[in-house]
């Protein structure tokens, strides 16, 4: 989407204080399925902070250990939800997978 540019994300996170991690995977996602609403980088970053353990889901984040083991099932969470540009098609699973794996390497 030609609109998914540094100004839109920013003013989509606010000033919020978001790891840098979640964001750059919440931006990703945006951009490699073509999600554009103003609301959705926050989602994404607040289902990825409480399905690791590092955040409440309401934009409040904390400096826990995060924890990995529920990567499938937030994969599965924002399929569900994005379920009109994630398809159920492996490339797209592999793909969300891919993004949501690299929380894991950083």
């Amino acid at each position: 989407m030609k609109h998914l540019t540094i100004e839109f994300f920013n003013e989509a996170f606010g000033d919020k204080e978001i790891p840098q991690e979640i964001k750059n995977v919440s931006m990703s996602i945006c951009k490699d399925f073509n999600i554009g609403g103003i609301c959705d980088p926050m989602y994404i970053a607040n289902v990825i902070a409480y399905e690791l353990g590092i955040g409440d889901g309401c934009g409040n984040f904390n400096s826990n250990s995060p924890d990995f083991s529920r990567l499938d099932y937030l994969a599965q969470r924002l399929s569900g939800a994005y379920k009109t540009c994630i398809s159920d098609s492996n490339y797209d699973t592999l793909h969300l997978e891919t993004l949501l794996n690299e929380l894991n390497t950083q």
